[in-house]
């Protein structure tokens, strides 16, 4: 054009899992460029300003895109995530290797459905993930930070790899889902298996020891693919049922099989007398066993009950 700017009406690119087209208009003197761009038929305007000597360059693009193009790139959410999603990036790049990159969701018009939260369409959500590469160019998660209705999470995860290439251990800053609030560091194994180490101000188990879903969860949706765990914890306040709680409690829960499995809990009891709870797997079934024991009364009383597998 006459004033320097070059014009590319049609640019295509393609690999095996997207394929691009779409026009870019550069500036050579400002060292910039700008487009719009369908990519596996998602619109996308791009935005990328050249690096300096001095300062990294910068690409953002944005979208309004689906799960669909979320499992094209590598990330299949189905059916846990559903609906249209708003979709930002933004990379930092030396010359043209991309570098630190943030990815955001606006997640106000899509469901999302777990067995441990659910939010329905309409509801307010938004997510935000931090990747680097390393010296392999692959990306892995650095930071995450979730805020929707009834879930706040943030947290971090350390560079450092284990043997298979895989994260070691990772920070949960903060996780308020529900009446829990806590936080937490999860070490994963050699195995495969997590060890979680948590703290808190409270802690929700009333589904675990009703064998019930949680009162934050979807009914009749896949468990989710997580490992194996062992959480150890100490939480100011542990929510039992609707009415009582356990103050001072330190606990050890285990998951496995895409559910809670396991409690071994000791506390006080706000009239000040010591108890534990106890849930163990049993053929079948889950034993619940529950000591009290009052300073006051310097008795003890133990009931037991049992509860299907399947609850």
């Amino acid at each position: 054009a006459a004033d320097g700017t070059l014009h590319f009406p049609n640019v295509t690119i393609r690999a095996p899992s997207f394929s691009a087209a779409g026009q870019v208009t550069v500036d050579p003197a400002a060292a910039t460029a700008a487009g719009l761009a369908a990519v596996n038929g998602y619109e996308f305007d791009f935005y990328w300003t050249g690096s300096t000597a001095t300062t990294p360059g910068h690409v953002s693009a944005s979208a309004k895109a689906d799960t669909d193009l979320l499992a094209a790139f590598g990330y299949d959410l189905r059916p846990w995530l559903d609906g249209p999603l708003g979709l930002g990036i933004e990379a930092d790049v030396a010359g043209v290797e991309p570098g630190q990159t943030r990815v955001s969701l606006d997640l106000r018009e899509a469901s999302i459905a777990t067995s441990m939260y659910s939010k329905a369409a309409g509801r307010d959500g938004f997510a935000e993930i931090a990747l680097a590469p390393g010296a392999d160019r692959v990306y892995r998660l650095r930071s995450f930070a979730v805020t929707a209705a009834g879930l706040v999470a943030s947290g971090s995860i350390e560079p450092t790899l284990g043997p298979d290439g895989g994260w070691q251990r990772m920070q949960i800053a903060r996780l308020i889902l529900g009446e829990t609030n806590i936080s937490a560091t999860v070490e994963r194994q050699a195995s495969g298996d997590l060890v979680v180490t948590a703290q808190g101000a409270r802690l929700d188990a009333r589904a675990l020891l009703a064998g019930t879903p949680a009162p934050t969860a979807a009914e009749d949706v896949p468990a989710l693919p997580l490992p194996s765990m062992q959480v150890n914890g100490r939480f100011e306040r542990v929510l039992v049922t609707d009415e009582r709680s356990i103050d001072d409690v330190a606990a050890r829960v285990g998951f496995r099989n895409g559910s809670w499995a396991s409690l071994d809990a000791i506390g006080k009891l706000p009239t000040g007398g010591e108890v534990s709870v106890t849930i163990a797997e049993g053929p079948g079934a889950r034993d619940l066993s529950i000591d009290r024991k009052s300073t006051r009364l310097n008795s003890s009383h133990v009931s037991e009950s049992r509860m299907p597998s399947s609850a």
